[in-house]
């Protein structure tokens, strides 16, 4: 508990015990039951996790440029980044299909 409190506060612990007990009671409730059959399918199919994917590497392809930027010591404007990533993301997601 002590290394809990060093990284949250007392009403942070508390708010997250209440979150916890709260999502833990509804689980057992119909409607979130329902609802929960409802969206998993969706959170769980290829597509999904493949957009996820490509979210996931255009954040590493960012931290990526990021870190190059300031080991060598050169600047990109905003626009040749942001094009750079959108490149980056479609080469990503175009490996990714199937066909």
């Amino acid at each position: 508990m002590a290394e809990l409190q060093e990284i949250f506060n007392n009403r942070e612990i508390a708010v997250g015990i209440w979150v916890i007990l709260a999502v833990a009671i509804s689980v057992f409730t119909k409607p979130v039951r329902q609802f929960l059959k409802s969206v998993l399918p969706i959170l769980f199919s290829r597509k999904f996790v493949v957009f996820l994917y490509c979210v996931f590497k255009l954040f590493w392809i960012s931290d990526l440029r990021v870190i190059c930027n300031r080991v060598l010591g050169y600047f990109i404007t905003k626009r040749h980044n942001l094009l750079g990533l959108v490149c980056g993301v479609t080469i990503i997601c175009k490996n990714n299909r199937k066909g």
